[in-house]
């Protein structure tokens, strides 16, 4: 029986960071696990302080593993008539960092935003259903490697970060937020928190940034249970949990989230 890309991930003597040929993954994608992405903060700012008080933080200084997926297929697409053939460059890195319950989402390019840059923007809805992979979505790809690294202890999923924010109209929203809160465009560390029955919770979990969070609670209700989520915004501060900054980047247009999925509550 041929295995499905779920399958070597949940295999962890396949999970070791090679690139897998296509006879042997699904539609493309590859996994790549590695560790040059830094980050600061994380584990003694954004996860210790908001779980269990009395953690200490040596609890927390397992850096957790950086694993990646890349989608490496050739598409096809007759778009106008004009037939093309392509890389998809679609990707999502993460940290998973079971020992702080948590994931820090590093970048994620998703397969329709790569077809859609590919054709300026004029790709139809309909040609894009039609190329991309059945597996596409950000809350499945994390979702499937959380399950992988933590097996029966999946359940234990709490926070989902987003670093180094550059959608634009995920940015755009926060700094409407920012404005409206607290008349200023960047809030450092510990930023703005708020719960999700709230106008701002609502608008963060509607953004490009924080549907993957919805849709991995929706979806995987029957292990995780029902959440009740908060979410804190903030900008980037040298004091404060972010990404290693790299030498080009406008440090007052750096944006971070992090979604708080709370305890399993009862039904």
């Amino acid at each position: 029986m041929k295995k499905s890309y779920a399958d070597y991930l949940l295999d962890k003597e396949n999970n070791k960071g090679r690139e897998f040929s296509q006879k042997d993954v699904d539609n493309g994608w590859s996994v790549v696990q590695h560790n040059d992405v830094e980050l600061e903060g994380w584990w003694d700012q954004a996860f210790s302080d908001r779980i269990t008080p009395g953690q200490t933080h040596d609890h927390l200084q397992d850096p957790g593993q950086f694993i990646g997926i890349t989608q490496n297929k050739a598409f096809r697409s007759d778009q106008g008539g004009l037939v093309r053939d392509f890389q998809n460059k679609a990707h999502y890195y993460a940290w998973y960092v079971p020992a702080a319950s948590g994931i820090v989402v590093t970048d994620s390019r998703s397969p329709e935003y790569e077809l859609q840059k590919q054709y300026n923007g004029q790709l139809s809805t309909e040609s894009i259903s039609r190329s991309v992979p059945p597996l596409h979505r950000l809350s499945d790809s994390i979702w499937t490697i959380w399950l992988g690294i933590t097996g029966q202890n999946s359940r234990g999923l709490r926070y989902i970060g987003r670093g180094n924010i550059i959608n634009p109209d995920t940015i755009s929203i926060m700094k409407a937020l920012f404005e409206a809160n607290r008349r200023t465009t960047r809030v450092p560390w510990p930023g703005i928190t708020a719960g999700i029955d709230s106008m701002i919770g609502k608008v963060l979990l509607g953004t490009p940034n924080g549907i993957a969070t919805g849709w991995l609670i929706v979806d995987h209700h029957s292990i995780l249970g029902r959440r009740k989520p908060t979410v804190t915004i903030w900008t980037y501060s040298t004091d404060g949990p972010s990404m290693i900054p790299h030498e080009d980047d406008d440090l007052d247009n750096v944006y971070m989230m992090l979604w708080d999925l709370g305890p399993p509550l009862p039904y």
